[in-house]
């Protein structure tokens, strides 16, 4: 039998049949002895469950948890409650764990003593592999260096010029890892009202009660990139996600006493979801009609919370072409939002 547990994985699953085979062989012969890895299968309808119970025979660190469908934060969120051991890592059912992972990380938590940490991750996809590195030195930041050089830039930009360019403070769970006492003493959970970014959210929390970050430089997880998953059409819901997202932000700001502290980074977090939306909104992706963008645009950009940010703007820190877009999203000149990307994407055509 297994003594304690010292890592727990966490494996939200939906319609995983195809992977979560693969999923799993990365991890129980590494986990097995040293914790435990947790399925939960959040109301497949396809053959998830009874692959996940041909492994479990095998590999007594395995556990299968189902339950009704609710998203894949209350998948998580169940994970969580039935976790005991002293770390928590998560996994998507399609993605897969480096070998050797866990003894690595093991080893990185218990030297520095750290109650988080952050690993590098690789982009598997058709044209190869792609590191994705870590946003800060590999080392330990404590305190106020962890606030100030990870937290902080995680929440939002600290002045505009770094909205020429995408963050790489990304906030996915599965390239961090956390003591689990931090998440159960402070009650962090996943936002169930979020489909998107609720990992980036979960994360932010966690670290607000974190007081040491061990970050390595060694790539651990697999994201591997599926055909077929790219967004097709335009979803209403997605672009009132990035409006909640913010709303939570703020919410979480003022609850542990950071708001004045984050205004910035929250007002140009702000900045640049509007930018978010307006790309998705008017992405070729999107098959309305030009008059139906237009009104799209309106209904979800026409938000004081987004006025406010692109008024305070400092457009002169931006690339010409950021910064002729974000003064159309400031006029709310969508016609012209609208002239400039097709402009850009003839050139890239041209160039490419």
């Amino acid at each position: 039998m297994m003594g304690k547990k010292l890592i727990s994985v966490i494996i939200p699953a939906y319609n995983s049949e195809k992977y979560i085979g693969a999923c799993l062989d990365s991890l129980t012969d590494q986990i097995n002895g040293l914790g435990e890895v947790i399925v939960v299968d959040d109301g497949s309808t396809d053959g998830t469950a009874e692959a996940v119970r041909k492994i479990a025979q095998k590999y007594e660190c395995v556990r299968l948890l189902q339950k009704q469908n609710g998203g894949v934060s209350s998948a998580r969120n169940a994970g969580l409650e039935a976790a005991s051991g002293k770390y928590l890592l998560f996994c998507d059912a399609d993605d897969a764990f480096a070998e050797g992972s866990a003894e690595f990380l093991l080893e990185l938590m218990e030297k520095s003593g750290a109650d988080a940490g952050r690993f590098e991750a690789l982009s598997v996809g058709k044209n190869g592999r792609t590191r994705l590195p870590l946003p800060v030195a590999p080392g330990v930041l404590e305190g106020q260096r962890l606030r100030d050089e990870y937290l902080f830039p995680m929440i939002g930009p600290s002045s505009s010029g770094e909205l020429n360019r995408p963050s790489l403070f990304s906030g996915n769970v599965w390239n961090h890892i956390f003591k689990r006492e931090i998440i159960e003493q402070n009650g962090v959970r996943f936002s169930t009202e979020l489909f998107h970014a609720e990992d980036q959210l979960f994360v932010i929390e966690a670290l607000i009660h974190c007081n040491k970050l061990a970050a390595a430089d060694k790539p651990l997880y697999l994201y591997f990139q599926r055909e077929g998953s790219a967004v097709r059409s335009f979803n209403e819901r997605i672009t009132q996600n990035a409006a909640a997202y913010c709303r939570m932000l703020d919410d979480l700001a003022i609850k542990n006493g950071m708001e004045e502290r984050t205004k910035v980074n929250r007002r140009l977090n702000r900045a640049r979801t509007a930018f978010t939306i307006a790309e998705y909104i008017f992405s070729a992706y999107n098959k309305s009609s030009k008059s139906e963008k237009i009104k799209q645009a309106e209904k979800h950009l026409d938000r004081e919370e987004f006025d406010s940010a692109l008024a305070e703007l400092d457009l002169s820190r931006l690339n010409t072409v950021y910064r002729l877009l974000y003064r159309c999203l400031k006029r709310k000149n969508y016609c012209g939002y609208m002239a400039i990307k097709d402009f850009r994407n003839i050139i890239y055509k041209i160039r490419h």
